[in-house]
């Protein structure tokens, strides 16, 4: 984005904040986020659909007399932003006081320069075009398809590009901004062989598209995906350890951050309140937060709040070291704010090399148990830790992958499976904000 789009939404937030200012509001922020992005949808050889997008999302909120007031809106005309901030005014009208909104004081937000910007290296600058995105998608297709002939058909490929500017300011005295690109890349396809068939997908995503995987390797991934899932076997209900695919302990993990986050703390709605300095993983595991990472979708220099973003350790060898707080959780809590308003951002397992083993290794550790690769349902309770969903994936005899497995059952409770587990991968999921490895168990219930 050129200096002069970016001075525009400069313009646009004052505009916001001095009128918040002139109709009564204590204090004022605004959030713009726009974005301009485009699709190509392929199916079974053919184009299925082409889109084009161009979005601008605003989110003004004002404080008066310690009643907070929101509004969002779509279209920057000075009309639509006045109504917008009259809106919000209105809305604070209705709402009651609570003493622990407002905004950081001055000294409290992220101090963004030119050259951190820079190093974070998200934008490349680039919107590539429909003719390039409907390549991807049917090279992607194609490789999938020809993989076998037990490959019989396709759910489609999806190709997609983005680029977008998130701005926000406020009316003490923040004001920053951030350019971000993506394309990614994705397939579905369906196997069959004799009475069985099964579906798979593959993606990936990245900032510049010259870190996009191959086409071919994604269409590839998914065909494998698809053709190791036939034929499904039946298994003795037991207690087995149970190792969860990277894809998979992403979500094993997002429970946990929902339980340290500020809302659940300071509401009493989490298996593990008051856990500060507690034990909860194995003293040979950490989990590190990295937000200045470049080329990350979502590495940032500052959090919804327009404080610094969290850096180091959330849980150091084992133990709580803070929880994920926005302003407001903090000041409810009376504990410092860490930055967590949008989050974790790059959420990094750092553990004893003698616990980090390739997969093939994990298996053999494990011996015999379940490779969870998909679940199922909602049954989880971040209150009691209790933990109960439908899973498929492969089952593992002496150390080796046997056969694959579906339409089971696993059960334990998150307090023991974060504090059992036993090893991690070195198969890193790089392209989500908690970058999660393989994740292996000790036993859990397991039933057919």
């Amino acid at each position: 984005m050129s200096l002069a789009e970016k001075r525009i939404f400069e313009e646009k937030a004052a505009f916001i904040l001095n009128k918040a200012k002139a109709l009564g509001a204590d204090e004022a922020s605004v959030s713009l986020h726009q974005t301009e992005g485009a699709s190509v949808d392929w199916r079974m050889g053919a184009i299925e659909g082409i889109s084009r997008e161009q979005s601008l999302n605003i989110g003004i909120a004002v404080l008066k007399n310690k009643a907070q007031g929101m509004s969002t809106l779509s279209d920057w005309s000075e009309a639509a932003l006045e109504a917008g901030v009259a809106a919000a005014i209105n809305a604070a009208s209705f709402t009651e006081a609570d003493e622990h909104y407002g905004l950081p004081s001055p000294e409290q937000y992220a101090q963004i320069t030119a050259e951190q910007l820079a190093e974070l290296n998200c934008d490349s600058g680039e919107l590539p075009d429909s003719a390039w995105l409907e390549a991807q998608a049917e090279a992607c297709e194609q490789a999938a398809l020809a993989f076998d002939k037990r490959i019989v058909m396709s759910d489609g490929a999806s190709a997609d590009a983005m680029r977008s500017y998130q701005y926000k300011a406020t009316s003490n005295g923040f004001s920053a901004g951030i350019s971000r690109s993506q394309v990614s890349l994705s397939v579905s396809v369906l196997a069959r062989e004799d009475n069985d068939q099964q579906s798979d997908y593959d993606w990936d995503s990245a900032c510049y598209r010259q870190d996009l995987r191959l086409a071919d390797n994604i269409g590839r991934v998914a065909a494998e995906r698809a053709l190791a899932a036939l034929q499904p076997k039946n298994i003795q209900t037991g207690s087995y350890p149970v190792i969860f695919s990277p894809e998979m302990a992403t979500g094993l993990f997002g429970h946990l951050l929902a339980t340290l986050g500020g809302r659940a703390q300071y509401r009493q709605l989490s298996f593990l309140n008051d856990s500060l300095g507690q034990k909860i993983l194995p003293e040979w595991l950490s989990l590190l937060e990295k937000p200045y990472l470049p080329k990350s979708n979502v590495s940032t220099l500052f959090d919804s709040d327009g404080l610094p973003p969290a850096q180091g350790a959330l849980i150091e060898n084992g133990r709580v070291v803070h929880y994920l707080l926005s302003l407001y959780s903090a000041r409810r809590l009376n504990l410092s704010p860490t930055g967590n308003a949008s989050g974790v951002h790059n959420l990094c397992f750092e553990a004893d090399k003698t616990y980090a083993l390739p997969p093939q290794q994990l298996y053999q550790t494990m011996k015999r148990g379940l490779i969870v690769t998909r679940l199922m349902g909602q049954g989880v309770n971040t209150l009691t830790g209790d933990y109960s969903r439908g899973a498929s994936g492969f089952w593992v005899e002496n150390g080796e992958v046997a056969y694959p497995v579906d339409g089971l059952t696993i059960a334990g409770n998150l307090r023991d499976m974060y504090q059992g587990i036993q090893a991690i991968g070195t198969d890193v999921d790089t392209k989500r904000n908690i970058r999660a490895p393989s994740i292996l168990l000790s036993p859990m219930t397991v039933a057919q």
